[in-house]
């Protein structure tokens, strides 16, 4: 299903999951709503255990770019650096250390999106409060 790709970006472990959920329920034709549903359950179940120690990890300030990215498919360094009232500098820099850890990627020139699409979820949810997070 490519709703599933395109939420999970193909990464093994959520299609898995997934799946694992839907045998679970015994679904035997998959419906969209049924994959929005155990998406929702990974970030309400798993998403705090995956996710949480993680972005403890880092500084405030990277948390502050994380959740500025969460917000949107891609920022670029002068929106971000607005959004958190620091120097274009200085947020490159956290950007730089964001993506040494595999968090955050360069989209294209100039623009930054968080990685993994359901740690950016998990961040729209759990730490700011986004409900509506499945389209």
């Amino acid at each position: 299903m490519d709703y599933l790709y395109e939420e999970t970006d193909g990464i093994p472990f959520y299609i898995q999951f997934i799946g694992r959920k839907l045998f679970q329920k015994r679904v035997r034709k998959v419906a969209l709503a049924e994959v929005k549903d155990c998406l929702v359950e990974f970030i309400d179940e798993e998403g705090d255990l995956i996710f949480s120690e993680e972005f403890e990890r880092i500084s405030s300030k990277e948390r502050m770019v994380l959740s500025i990215l969460a917000r949107a498919d891609s920022q670029n360094l002068s929106s971000i650096a607005k959004a958190t009232r620091e120097s274009m500098n200085a947020v490159s820099r956290y950007l730089n250390y964001l993506i040494k850890r595999g968090m955050v990627r360069k989209k294209e020139r100039g623009l930054y999106q968080i990685v993994d699409p359901l740690f950016k979820r998990w961040i729209m949810q759990k730490r700011e409060g986004i409900t509506s997070v499945w389209r």
